[in-house]
């Protein structure tokens, strides 16, 4: 795993982006994914949309259809054209792309993937991220989990699929607000808040539903164009400070620390990185934000990145962040998703005159302590 070299200052002769945004739509089963989907469709918002729907007799569009383009295709009232995943996601949404570039089918400026409900969405937005089938092509744009207003806490609490929809979204979806009173509505917001406080939150009903264009317009997961870089490191806002280390799990508020021997794991300068029993800790889910004032040693920085995504890969549900490279004018955003460490792009300006570099974590079962101390190592690697 590499996160590869630093971008090129070369501006004679930029990479394009690929063309098409990609937004995973996922919620555990039972979250109103389904209803709310079947809502969206039916909005004109939805014309010049692709939407990739595990079983299409299951969604009961029927009545929004206007004609069956092709067995697996199907165009709707809205506009949008609704598909039927055949096989591995790769090879559909391939199909789907090479399709719409032959004028096969009507063109579409984006895609909706909607997941099954006891779907993990890291290996899709590894694939999404990484396929050389896709990236050419596509780019992850956005990931919109949805979660029952009356069960969502208790559905938190037992699945681990649904604390990872949640944890890793940019927009979360609270259904069946209608259904839910008052103190169970604020009690859930507030375990939402604390799981994911960089996520933009809405909420749905009988009555009204978030638009296409608040949960499928502009670049929310990742960095592209017109990326809104404050609003992508939200986190860093509720987080920056130390005091603000956020755990779900409140029969255990303390780090532990004291086994950081747990497995021998550790960094490449000996520092021991702890171990957290899952069994023991259930969906203890922590978001927090690391800061550095003076400029970071870019090599120091991706050795211990790597190291760290792979020993602690499956407990760093999400790693995002800015860096102040020594040597570098602008910005290098940095980007993780468990053990993968994606390639670094660098901003045409920094989003702020403090220009200090910020690496916000998701983490499960991984205290905010053992990694603080790990990163200390490595700004004392890499100081002057």
């Amino acid at each position: 795993m590499s996160s590869g070299p630093l971008p090129v200052n070369d501006r004679s002769n930029p990479v394009p982006e690929p063309v098409l945004p990609v937004h995973v739509l996922t919620g555990f089963l039972g979250s109103g994914k389904t209803t709310l989907l079947v809502r969206l469709l039916a909005d004109p918002g939805m014309g010049e949309t692709a939407v990739l729907i595990n079983e299409l007799g299951e969604v009961g569009i029927d009545h929004l259809l206007v004609r069956r383009l092709e067995d697996d295709v199907v165009l709707l009232e809205s506009g949008c054209l609704c598909c039927t995943v055949r096989n591995e996601l790769v090879e559909t949404l391939a199909d789907l792309a090479a399709r719409r570039a032959a004028g096969d089918l009507p063109a579409f400026r984006r895609i909706v993937v909607e997941t099954t409900g006891l779907a993990d969405p890291a290996p899709i937005v590894h694939t999404l991220m990484t396929d050389a089938r896709l990236t050419p092509h596509l780019r992850l744009a956005g990931l919109t989990a949805t979660i029952d207003a009356t069960l969502g806490e208790g559905t938190l609490a037992t699945h681990a699929e649904a604390v990872k929809q949640a944890a890793m979204a940019d927009r979360l979806v609270t259904t069946k607000t209608d259904l839910a009173d008052a103190t169970t509505r604020a009690s859930l917001a507030a375990r939402l808040a604390a799981l994911n406080p960089g996520a933009r939150r809405f909420e749905a009903s009988l009555a009204a539903a978030p638009s296409p264009a608040e949960l499928f317009e502009g670049e929310t997961f990742s960095i592209g164009a017109g990326t809104d870089v404050a609003t992508w490191l939200a986190a860093e806002a509720a987080h920056g400070d130390p005091s603000h280390d956020h755990h779900h799990d409140d029969r255990h508020h303390d780090d532990h620390d004291h086994d950081d021997r747990v497995r021998g794991e550790h960094d490449h300068a000996g520092h021991h990185l702890h171990h957290h029993d899952p069994q023991r800790h259930g969906d203890r889910v922590a978001t927090f934000c690391l800061t550095a004032d003076t400029p970071l040693d870019w090599d120091v920085l991706t050795r211990w990145l790597e190291l760290l995504l792979t020993a602690r890969g499956e407990q760093i549900l999400r790693l995002k962040g800015i860096v102040n490279v020594r040597g570098r004018d602008k910005p290098v955003v940095v980007h993780g998703v468990q053990h993968v460490l994606y390639p670094p792009q660098e901003l045409l300006a920094w989003p702020d005159a403090a220009r200090a570099s910020m690496l916000v974590f998701i983490t499960r079962d991984l205290s905010r302590s053992a990694i603080e101390r790990s990163f200390a190592r490595v700004l004392a690697a890499g100081a002057v």
